[in-house]
């Protein structure tokens, strides 16, 4: 996950297993724990498949207070 400057800010699901659907949330918090300021963040996802193919996903998201 980055932040708007491109920064990593945190680590979602670091070598998780996955199926083809599914969900990952996050807190809001940045990988020392402290509270993400108000903004947008890509996300990014790499993926493996057994039978060797590979790609990446990506997507943003925002962090809003007081909404």
């Amino acid at each position: 996950m980055f932040d708007g400057q491109g920064l990593p800010v945190r680590e979602l699901c670091p070598f998780g297993m996955a199926s083809a659907t599914g969900l990952i949330t996050w807190d809001g918090l940045f990988a020392d724990s402290s509270l993400a300021p108000e903004g947008i963040y890509l996300v990014v996802a790499d993926y493996y498949h057994p039978s060797g193919r590979k790609g990446r996903w990506k997507g943003v998201c925002a962090v809003v207070r007081g909404y």
